[in-house]
Order: C-alpha cells, then sequence, then structure tokens
C-alpha cells in the first residue's frame, strides 16, 4: 500500500497498478485555482492527481465540503472520502479565566488570510463590551496591517505580537477567535480554538468552518468577504448573557472531540480496511474492453450536445460514464455525467455541457475521453473522432479530429 502525503508524489504516482497493492492519495487544500474558482480551472499544483482521481484506489481530502464539491463537480468519483486532520493537544475546560473582550488569531501575515477584515470587523463593533485582538505571527503583510491599524485608530486594542512558538497556548485564555482567510484545507486553528473553550467566529470559506462549526451553538459562521457581517457575529457573542456563552463554551469542547487522535485514525483504518478488501481488477484489461466513438456533436441554444456510441460492453455493464475534457498541457479539465440513450446493439451516450463552461486553458485545447466504470474497474479511453473529418464550428470554437483519428476540442481558425 502507498499513501501519497504530497501533492508533487501524487502527481507522479498516479500511473502505478499492482494486482496486489493499492494507491492512497491524500489532498490537503482546495482543489480550485486561486485566481478563479470557475469550474474547470484547477489548482496547477493538484491536476496531475484530479485529471487521474479515478486511478487512486482512495483520495481522502480533509473535509465532507470539499468531498461534495468534488462529486458534484463530477471530479471524484466513488473512491473519495473525508477524513479530517487530527488535533493532538489537550482539550481544555470551559472554566478557564477569560476577559469576554481577549481575541486572538493565530496565523501568518499573507493576503489570503485577510486579516485586515478581522481588524476592520473588531473597529466596526459597536458593543458595549470592546473587543480586544492579539495576532500571533508573522509574514509580508506586518507593514501593511501596521498602517491599516494606525489608520483605523485601534492601535490600543489590536496588536501584532510576531512570532511566538508558544502562540496556540494563549487559546485557554482568549474568549473568541476569527478566521477570515480566503480559503482553507481544514484550519486547525478553529478546532485548536474549540478545545480551550474560545468561540471561533469564522468566515464561512471553502474548506473547514462549516465541516467544524456549528453556528450559535459552538461557534458562529459568517458569509465570506463580508466585514460588516463578522463585526455583527462579533458583537452578538460579546452581548451574550453569560449562561449562554458558557453553554456555548461547553459545546465547543465536545465539538474538538471528534478530531482526536484515536477518532481520525479510526476513520482512517476504516477506510484502509475497504480499501485492501476491495477486489482487484486489472485497469488494462478493463480499457481493452471499452471503445468510444464519438456520434454526433451539436448545439441547442448555447449548450453543447455530445453523442457517444461504447462498443465492446453488453447491456447494464456501465455503473456509470462520463466525458472527461482534458486540456494539453494546461489546467482546462472537466467531466460531465454521460446518459444511457440506448442500448440495442451498442450503449449509446447523451451529455450537454454550457459551451461558458469550456476552459481549454493556456494550449486552447481540449482533448477528449470517456471514463467508465465496469464492476469495480474505472478506466479512461480515448474518444475516437468517427465520422467527423472536418471540423465541427461550436461557437468560436470547433470540435475537430486529430491526426490519430481521435477527437478533440480548438479555438476556430
Amino acid at each position: 500500500m502507498i499513501i501519497c502525503d504530497s501533492a508533487f508524489a501524487g502527481g507522479l504516482m498516479h500511473s502505478f497498478t499492482s494486482p496486489r497493492g493499492s494507491l492512497i492519495q491524500v489532498i490537503h487544500s482546495h482543489h480550485h485555482d486561486k485566481k478563479n474558482n470557475a469550474l474547470g480551472k484547477l489548482a496547477a499544483g493538484k491536476l496531475p492527481i484530479l485529471k487521474n482521481a479515478d486511478r487512486y484506489d482512495l483520495v481522502a481530502v480533509l473535509t465532507e465540503r470539499q468531498r461534495r464539491h468534488l462529486l458534484d463537480e463530477n471530479i471524484a468519483s466513488e473512491n473519495i472520502v473525508a477524513i479530517p486532520n487530527p488535533f493532538h493537544g489537550v482539550i481544555g475546560t470551559a472554566a478557564e479565566t477569560r476577559r469576554r473582550e481577549r481575541g486572538i488569531i493565530v496565523s501568518r501575515l499573507s493576503g489570503i488570510k485577510r486579516l485586515d477584515h478581522a481588524i476592520l470587523a473588531l473597529a466596526s463593533s459597536t458593543s458595549p463590551i470592546v473587543p480586544t485582538l492579539d495576532i500571533y505571527g508573522d509574514g509580508k503583510q506586518r507593514k501593511p496591517l501596521e498602517r491599516y491599524i494606525a489608520d483605523l485608530d485601534v492601535e490600543e486594542r489590536v496588536r501584532l505580537h510576531g512570532h511566538d512558538p508558544d502562540a496556540r497556548s494563549h487559546f485557554a485564555r482568549s474568549s473568541f477567535s476569527l478566521l477570515t482567510s480566503r480559503t482553507e484545507g481544514q484550519s486547525l486553528m478553529l478546532v485548536e480554538s474549540m478545545a480551550n473553550g474560545c468561540i471561533p467566529i469564522a468566515y464561512d470559506i471553502d474548506y473547514g468552518p462549516s465541516d467544524i462549526i456549528t453556528d450559535g451553538v459552538d461557534g458562529f459562521l459568517v458569509p465570506a468577504g463580508r466585514p460588516d457581517d463578522l463585526a455583527r457575529a462579533l458583537d452578538t457573542f460579546l452581548d451574550m448573557d453569560e449562561e449562554g456563552v458558557a453553554a456555548m463554551r461547553g459545546a465547543a469542547l465536545e465539538t474538538s472531540k471528534r478530531f482526536s487522535a484515536d477518532t481520525i485514525a479510526a476513520k482512517w483504518a476504516d477506510a484502509l480496511h475497504r480499501v485492501v478488501s476491495a477486489s482487484s481488477v486489472e485497469r488494462t484489461e478493463a480499457s481493452a474492453m471499452v471503445s468510444a466513438l464519438l456520434v454526433e456533436v451539436s448545439t441547442v441554444d448555447d449548450r453543447l450536445i455530445f453523442s457517444v456510441r461504447v462498443d465492446g460492453l453488453g447491456p447494464g455493464a456501465m455503473a456509470w460514464a462520463k466525458l472527461a475534457l482534458v486540456g494539453r498541457r494546461s489546467s482546462g479539465y472537466m467531466r460531465l455525467p454521460m446518459q444511457v440513450s440506448s442500448q440495442e446493439h451498442s450503449v449509446l451516450l447523451r451529455g450537454e455541457l454550457a459551451i461558458d463552461r469550456l476552459v481549454l486553458g493556456s494550449s486552447g485545447v481540449l482533448d477528449l475521453f470517456l471514463d467508465v466504470r465496469i464492476d469495480d474497474a474505472r478506466t479512461r479511453t480515448r474518444l475516437e473522432a468517427g465520422n467527423h473529418p472536418e471540423p465541427v464550428p461550436v461557437g468560436d470554437l470547433e470540435v475537430y479530429a486529430t491526426k490519430h483519428g481521435n477527437a478533440s476540442i480548438r479555438r476556430a481558425g
């Protein structure tokens, strides 16, 4: 069994096959490009993994929300699971003495963390309990943040402490924590905060907060990127009665137990047991069974319609089929589900896609493949162009036959 915890290593290992071995890949962060979260624009560092997700025996992500997104976007299939990172610290008590107004952030000072949102929310608070904020961590944004703190005239309330190897110990003496990142893989900081009875107030971003926090019960979830709403959530917490705060701290402690090392180890043991127990099917044999031909491509309004014929399979042999549009040496990649339209003499599949969803990437070319599951095997087959020797125009794009007779999409002209 090989477990790849690195995106780089996993991108090199996806072609590994063995009748007695299993390949497992862990994804630790967002799968979309940070600058463009449009469907099809994937993070370049994870692209070899995402394009070949079906080739792994198991793909593990850190949150259920990311697992659902990968399924909804048709990038992953049934081999994906959500297993969080564990919290190895000691779970404290809600009875720790702490001042209600004392807030904390433990984070590197970088743009993706949007710490200016946290500072603005604190400055915008209207509660009679005046909040303070201690920020532990260093980074390139320190000078801009110092200027921003001065501009808002909150130097007495917001303190940048720099790097502190013991920063996490301050959660036990803090009342609330803030998380304003643009994106996270999971954010163990939230779990650490809750394990110390420190109430998290977090943007509802991808990924982590919604898998950890139950809004209004053990913390607060705030629409991402909205400092005004963050300030209102902060005021709600500051103005709560002592009984309500004590109940919330107790609930936060209970939530943190879901992320204990023993609990997460049990999740991994269960997932690995299922992988080992699964029957092994040679992917190369399954691939040899499938021949896929592009029968027709057409447009209806702003949608692209694909019709594909599959030979070599009997009725009901496929558990599912998806058309893969794979960018040639680029980050363009997406899949769309194909529906069976006929199974009399051969399997006919049909799928459609909004034309504006196509992401060609820098190469300007998408190669077409058919991904299918046959029994326990998932396999990918290059889609033959069939009776389409001449390019078929699709808006400012065209579907054409390569020199090897396969179907691809490129910009027209």
